[in-house]
């Protein structure tokens, strides 16, 4: 389990982290906006495009779902199991979790098997 302060800057990290996501996601909407046929480019340009927009579209889907993920783990900041290791239960060796989204709860480390 941790400690109020551990909580504290967990929770300062995830919220940094969260609104750099916020300014990408700006970014990455304005970017995916609807191109119009009344734009004068030429048809390989406009094709290119197309395809940019579809880029762009994938990464502000994965760039939301790691909003997501930020906003779950700051939803659990106040359950006690917050900051152990979920497959093992246990405290992480590692001390406390970061803010990466893509790991909203601990994996047990490399070699390691789950506890029954």
């Amino acid at each position: 389990m941790l400690s109020n302060e551990e909580k504290e800057k967990v929770k300062i990290a995830i919220l940094k982290k969260a609104q750099d996501l916020d300014e990408r996601i700006a970014e990455y909407r304005e970017l995916t906006k609807p191109i119009p046929p009344s734009e004068a480019i030429g048809r390989v340009s406009r094709m290119d495009a197309i395809n940019n927009k579809s880029v762009n579209e994938a990464a502000l889907r994965q760039v939301e779902k790691q909003r997501q993920g930020l906003d779950r783990a700051l939803q659990r900041m106040d359950d006690d199991r917050f900051g152990l290791c979920t497959p093992l239960w246990g405290a992480h060796s590692h001390g406390p979790p970061d803010a990466d989204a893509r790991r909203p709860d601990l994996r047990p480390l490399r070699g390691l098997k789950k506890v029954s």
